[in-house]
């Protein structure tokens, strides 16, 4: 079903005012800015806006796992190659850490303490002092553990302070003519598993064999 439909309920005039929130947040920024990008939606607008509006350099850091499919990671860069950019990629084991492969239900909370503590060492050396990451507003009404690390780690989230809805994005993705707009959101491969199941590596080996055979 088309995302479509649901732009008859974004309000222009209020969309009009986030924009100018937002583009007030970027003109703010005294240095350079490392943007979280995942090849996503929210996260692929937030960088688009910061190279339009931001005074400095702002730097896409590209977390690659084996939480991603093989289609999330091309998608990061056939993104990153239509907006124009060339991503920082990170690579990196969650299953590393006790915490993230106990797989409990704040699994996400530990998966993205990490992946922003290794991304904000990275984006040191570029001198970023500021951090930012996607997550809209309408995220907050989720059960979202990993915002709380978000939080706790200094990351800031200007399309929550600006109060963006998932909709409003795509519509303007869609107004800007980029053709990611209706993307579908890629979901990490531990949500696959119940809570409380170890995850292993083996496991993600079988998923990944999976998807090239279907």
């Amino acid at each position: 079903m088309s995302h479509k439909k649901h732009f008859l309920k974004v309000n222009r005039s209020l969309l009009y005012e986030k924009l100018n929130c937002l583009k007030n947040f970027w003109r703010s920024c005294k240095g350079p800015v490392a943007v979280g990008f995942s090849g996503g939606v929210d996260s692929s607008f937030l960088l688009i806006t910061g190279i339009k509006w931001c005074n400095y350099p702002v730097y896409p850091f590209s977390l690659i796992s084996l939480f991603l499919t093989d289609e999330a990671v091309h998608a990061i860069d056939k993104i990153a190659l239509e907006i124009g950019i060339k991503p920082i990629k990170l690579y990196w084991n969650p299953l590393h850490f006790d915490k993230i492969r106990q797989n409990s239900i704040y699994r996400c909370y530990f998966c993205k303490k990490e992946l922003y503590t290794i991304i904000k060492n990275k984006a040191q050396l570029k001198g970023c002092d500021i951090v930012v990451d996607g997550t809209h507003f309408g995220d907050l009404s989720k059960f979202r553990p990993g915002i709380n690390a978000l939080l706790e780690n200094g990351i800031q989230l200007p399309l929550v302070r600006c109060k963006f809805e998932k909709d409003e994005i795509r519509f303007l993705l869609e107004k800007w003519k980029y053709s990611f707009w209706d993307k579908n959101a890629e979901s990490c491969l531990a949500t696959i598993f119940n809570y409380g199941y170890e995850l292993n590596e083996e496991d993600f080996k079988n998923i990944g064999h999976m998807c090239k055979n279907n």
